[in-house]
């Protein structure tokens, strides 16, 4: 399992310099970067990608709204975290909107930034987790689909419809070869069937926790918002 990577954007130095501190407290294993402008942070993406980002919603040169749809397309598949200030209420909802995970609220507390960082994180090793699952699921599908039509095939020849008998020696002599070998093949259907089985288990239970989260975290999110408004 690789090692968690953050990449934090803010135009404020101290802010790059405390959030960092703050998240090695409980990811001390993390790969945390700092960008001070959204054009570094996607100069930055272009070249590497991140688990999860951290931005703040409003920046010097490009609105944080702007610089989210612009990561997201550079690295669809990394989370994103958007710190926002009291009074941007509406933003943060336009941000959740547009495919943020969560925000968080400027001037931050420790303990819920590192939980929302923990939830993001989880949510995005879930994501990975239905991906590789998802693509493991196509190729036994596609392996399975190959030893079915092999194994198969053996009801298919009709021999005496070849005049030759060259040809329906050869024909023969192929379908006496794949009858040798019919029960490995049979062994590898129904081993194949099996792991598909499993594998779509898999797949259903991550998705169900994945999306149980993602909801847990917006109504966290909105729950947070009224909080403050009120």
């Amino acid at each position: 399992m690789s090692l968690p990577t953050v990449l934090i954007v803010d135009d404020d130095p101290a802010l790059l310099d405390v959030l960092p501190e703050t998240l090695h407290f409980s990811l001390p294993m993390a790969r945390i970067d700092t960008c001070s402008s959204p054009y570094q942070a996607l100069d930055t993406l272009r070249h590497t990608p991140y688990d999860l980002l951290i931005s703040d919603v409003r920046m010097p040169g490009m609105d944080g709204l702007t610089f989210l749809s612009h990561a997201k397309s550079l690295s669809h598949d990394t989370t994103c975290l958007i710190m926002t200030g009291i009074g941007d209420r509406g933003l943060a909802l336009d941000a959740l909107d547009s495919g943020a995970f969560d925000f968080i609220l400027k001037p931050f507390d420790r303990r819920e930034l590192r939980e929302s960082v923990k939830v993001a994180l989880r949510c995005h090793a879930l994501r990975e987790k239905r991906s590789r699952y998802r693509s493991r699921l196509r190729h036994l599908s596609a392996q399975y689909t190959r030893l079915h039509a092999i194994y198969h095939f053996r009801d298919r020849p009709n021999f005496e419809q070849f005049r030759s008998d060259t040809a329906r020696r050869a024909l023969n002599h192929s379908y006496d070869l794949l009858e040798a070998t019919m029960a490995y093949y049979e062994t590898a259907v129904e081993t194949t069937r099996r792991r598909i089985d499993v594998l779509e288990s898999c797949l259903q239970h991550t998705t169900i926790r994945l999306e149980a989260l993602e909801q847990q975290a917006r109504d966290r999110a909105l729950n947070r918002l009224l909080i403050h408004t009120v």
